[in-house]
């Protein structure tokens, strides 16, 4: 046996065998920067193919629920903490749990919403009517990467806009309802609506990514 061994050490040695090379996981630190940088796709790519080669690891499966949940995907993100929930250590259990009833808040929140991703168009058919903007709502999630991404867009320009009131609204808490009511159907978020001193709504849709385009929209109905 131990002179077997040395003929395949020797032979590979020689390149006369050649043995399977195993591609490594991407780098687990370099997941976990890059999710906690808003890249989500990029990071659930990185942790599925840590999944590939370690398929037992709770915290990865609650990682890649963190990012589906964060890219929209509601049903991806809540069978991955489903797993954490019965595989993970207690600390990562409660998360996962925590995890689940956020998602089962969302699709009983009067809608089942989506990230709208970093496209701007309107969400569904937008409405455009003439008139003086006094309100600008913005309606969002926590578990929602755009969302996120906006929030920042939404506080700039509401620091350069002093003359009209800057709302913002989660969609997972029931307070939110009543204004939803007063505002065309949507089903994807972030979506902003602009309204008029009486409540009309001016416009509808997915906002822009950057502040300059988003002052922009709203300056047309100043």
């Amino acid at each position: 046996m131990l002179r077997i061994s040395r003929y395949i050490l020797a032979a590979v040695c020689l390149g006369l065998i050649v043995l399977p090379c195993l591609s490594a996981p991407a780098s687990y630190n370099q997941a976990v920067k890059d999710y906690s940088a808003g890249k989500y796709a990029v990071a659930l790519s990185e942790f599925q193919a840590y999944k590939a080669a370690y398929p037992n690891n709770a915290l990865v499966h609650y990682y890649i629920g963190l990012c589906q949940q964060s890219l929209g995907r509601i049903d991806q993100a809540k069978a991955e903490y489903q797993w954490v929930a019965g595989n993970g250590d207690a600390q990562l259990k409660s998360k996962a749990e925590a995890g689940l009833n956020q998602l089962s808040r969302v699709h009983s929140s009067g809608g089942n919403f989506v990230s709208s991703g970093s496209t701007h168009q309107a969400a569904g058919a937008s409405t455009r009517i003439g008139g003086k903007v006094r309100r600008v709502l913005d309606f969002y999630a926590d578990w929602c990467g755009p969302c996120r991404a906006f929030g920042p867009v939404f506080e700039e320009v509401k620091s350069r806009m002093r003359d009209i009131s800057f709302e913002r609204y989660n969609v997972d808490e029931e307070t939110t309802n009543e204004i939803r009511s007063k505002c065309p159907p949507f089903s994807t978020i972030p979506h902003v609506v602009f309204m008029d001193g009486g409540g009309k709504v001016l416009y509808d849709g997915t906002p822009p990514t950057s502040a300059e385009s988003f002052e922009r929209e709203i300056s047309q109905y100043r």
